[in-house]
């Protein structure tokens, strides 16, 4: 199945696989990643 990102989406899949990459990878809080995304 195709899954489509909604225009004004915050962060496409490759962005939130990113974020999560900083936070697992990177030893990044939530906080900081966020901040980098602009997300809470």
């Amino acid at each position: 199945m195709s899954h489509a990102t909604h225009a004004n989406a915050t962060l496409t899949p490759r962005g939130r696989l990113l974020l999560a990459r900083l936070v697992v990878d990177d030893g990044w809080t939530y906080a900081r990643a966020g901040e980098r995304f602009s997300v809470g």
